[in-house]
């Protein structure tokens, strides 16, 4: 338990704690539709942090969502390597009410912390998307397969740089 708390912490808190690389995230580009907060997801690409060094084939598993308005999910990582040890924590996601979706906050430790996060860009298909943090010092690719493919995750990695996040602080995890 002691080290899901960290990665609660680490999954809400740090962010908001590191100074940001930008001045503000970019404008999400599009709606976001609600099956986006379903299923799995597998983190391809994040930014870096001293809390999350060696975490390796995180997901991000969404709970079915039952209220429109609140939504959960649980982050898990694995330890120093794919098959390492799996340490998880389960956070509450506060969907917006407008149509857009693509800005929501997460929580954890009963609503003692929170951040908003943007989902930047999606895939009309739902494959991929691209997630920050409002003061842009944090950037996400996550996709459904966790194996991306080599040009779409560099097409993605693109992006992010046009949009200014500095790469030199991006980390691939790996997958199994």
């Amino acid at each position: 338990m002691k080290n899901a708390a960290k990665i609660l912490i680490l999954l809400v808190m740090a962010p908001g704690l590191a100074f940001a690389a930008l001045t503000a995230a970019p404008t999400p580009r599009k709606p976001v539709d609600p099956v986006f907060f379903t299923g799995r997801w597998f983190e391809i690409a994040r930014t870096d942090n001293w809390r999350q060094g060696d975490c390796q084939a995180p997901t991000y598993q969404f709970e079915p969502l039952k209220n429109p308005a609140n939504a959960y999910f649980t982050l898990t990582c694995h330890k120093g390597s794919p098959s390492g040890k799996a340490e998880a924590a389960r956070v509450t996601i506060k969907l917006p009410q407008d149509n857009q979706r693509n800005r929501f906050k997460v929580s954890g430790m009963g609503g003692l912390i929170s951040l908003e996060y943007s989902v930047l860009d999606i895939a009309d298909d739902n494959s991929w998307s691209i997630l920050a943090t409002p003061g842009g010092g944090y950037v996400w690719i996550l996709s459904r397969d966790p194996h991306m493919d080599a040009a779409t995750r560099d097409r993605l990695l693109g992006e992010i740089r046009k949009m200014g996040f500095e790469m030199n602080k991006i980390v691939l995890p790996k997958h199994v």
